[in-house]
């Protein structure tokens, strides 16, 4: 997290908040556990709370649907994502789509997003469909008494369809390598993002720091090797990369250089398999806790399609599929939180917000709040039926963010999240390989601590 001075300072009514220890804040709990921390902020101090992170150095927390749609849609123009930790974030990405902010971002948002059309992606079922066929017949494959690492099958499932689809490169043979520096990173920026002296300390030659770098070698050297070859062959594939290769800025007339096309392929990358990775690995992990819901996603396949792959005609269909990966959403939301910076003073139910102050929206809070979601520790799909959810506050379930700066592939990994659960449970059950609790651990989403082992049960 970051922030700048003492809301107090503004001379007007600071909201409540918890203020930790006396010199060290409340970072070393937010560092330990920052999901359980928001969930007791929210719980002991309501919907805003100045938090004390250090002395003299506090942000807001917000977990109110009306205070989301006013920083993220109503006044997005002055609230902007600039923050130490997307500096560190963008030690990974480089300067793309995810980490840009102001002018550089709305030019290069304005470039990228007719990649992701509608018209556009519903292309893209069949490749999500076809890979995941092709997982499945492996898997036919292996000792069913032996315990599967679900979390990294769905790695790399979706790391293969954000590259098939996106990119239109396929890269089976270097799957791993890439889905390993991309943990390796993960791993790395989730443990210093909250930690005020990460961007001075990276360049030190410590054993973690050689691995980061190693990992994103490995990333940047794959990436410029795809741009390479598209450079050489000068093929436009309809793919995001042709779309970025040939765009030029409408003020400037320039096109993207190498290390910025490179930047907005490894955002692509990331984008493109972390958000539907780890909606798929909880997902799986839900509904082995949960058989009686599993059995109702088991059923509806069966109705609809009869035993044939399901397209994206039958998706409409698919509602209890849809609800599980909602469900899922809500529990483990990828935006768990959202950080913005104030651009000039201004005010939220009444208190201040100085010019300068960090604000943190925490969707993972809201997601199970009570006053929007119904027994909300409970995993049901049904609760996203329209009946159930037409009175629901729209920013009450945000797992893509909202407002300008919403994700551009939310149609991308809903139509992906179904295709795919609807494809796997018409020939698998996948049960938990051990009864030990599962450890939630925040990364660039949340994931399971030690993988998520399962074992696989063909249906037929």
């Amino acid at each position: 997290m970051s922030a700048v001075r003492d809301i107090a300072s503004s001379g007007k009514k600071s909201p409540a908040g918890p203020r930790g220890h006396l010199l060290f804040g409340t970072l070393p709990e937010v560092q330990r556990d920052i999901l359980s921390f928001v969930e007791r902020v929210s719980r002991d101090y309501g919907n805003i709370a100045q938090v004390r992170l250090l002395p003299g150095w506090h942000c807001l927390m917000l977990t109110h649907p009306d205070h989301y749609k006013h920083v993220l849609i109503d006044r997005s123009d002055n609230y902007e994502k600039n923050l130490a930790h997307f500096d560190i974030f963008a030690l990974l990405t480089g300067e793309g789509t995810l980490t840009l902010y102001g002018k550089r971002w709305r030019a290069r948002r304005k470039l990228t997003q007719p990649a992701f059309h509608r018209n556009r992606i519903l292309g893209f079922g069949k490749i999500m469909t076809e890979a995941t066929m092709e997982m499945l017949q492996r898997w036919r494959t292996l000792d069913p008494s032996a315990a599967l690492d679900i979390e990294w099958e769905m790695i790399n499932l979706t790391l293969g369809i954000a590259a098939r689809s996106l990119l239109a490169v396929d890269f089976t043979g270097e799957l791993d390598a890439v889905g390993k520096a991309l943990g390796e990173a993960a791993r790395f920026m989730a443990k210093r993002w909250t930690n005020p002296l990460s961007l001075y300390l990276v360049n030190l030659p410590t054993p973690e720091n050689r691995a980061f770098a190693a990992a994103i070698k490995t990333l940047d050297d794959f990436v410029y090797r795809i741009i390479a070859a598209r450079r050489k062959s000068g093929e436009d594939s309809g793919d995001v990369l042709s779309m970025l290769s040939a765009a030029r800025d409408e003020e400037t007339g320039e096109m993207l250089t190498d290390r910025e096309l490179r930047d907005e392929l490894k955002s692509v990358l990331i984008a493109g398999h972390e958000t539907t990775s780890s909606a798929l690995t909880w997902a799986w992990y839900l509904l082995a806790k949960n058989p009686e819901v599993e059995e109702g996603l088991h059923q509806e396949p069966k109705s609809v399609l009869d035993g044939r792959t399901p397209t994206i005609d039958d998706l409409p269909q698919l509602k209890y599929t849809r609800g599980v990966f909602e469900e899922s959403l809500r529990m483990f939301p990828p935006g768990y939180i959202i950080g913005r910076r104030a651009l000039a003073d201004d005010e939220i139910d009444g208190f201040p917000v100085p010019k300068g102050t960090a604000v943190y929206l925490a969707p993972f809070a809201t997601h199970r709040d009570p006053a929007y979601w119904d027994r909300p520790d409970e995993f049901d799909p049904t609760r996203f039926f329209e009946a159930r959810s037409a009175s629901r506050p729209p920013t009450a379930f945000m797992p893509f963010g909202t407002g300008p700066r919403i994700c551009m592939g939310a149609a991308f990994a809903r139509m992906e999240l179904q295709l795919v659960i609807a494809t796997i449970a018409q020939q698998f059950r996948l049960r938990l390989a051990s009864q030990a609790p599962v450890k939630r651990i925040p990364l660039v989403t949340i994931r399971p601590q030690g993988g998520m082992p399962m074992k696989l049960t063909p249906r037929h």
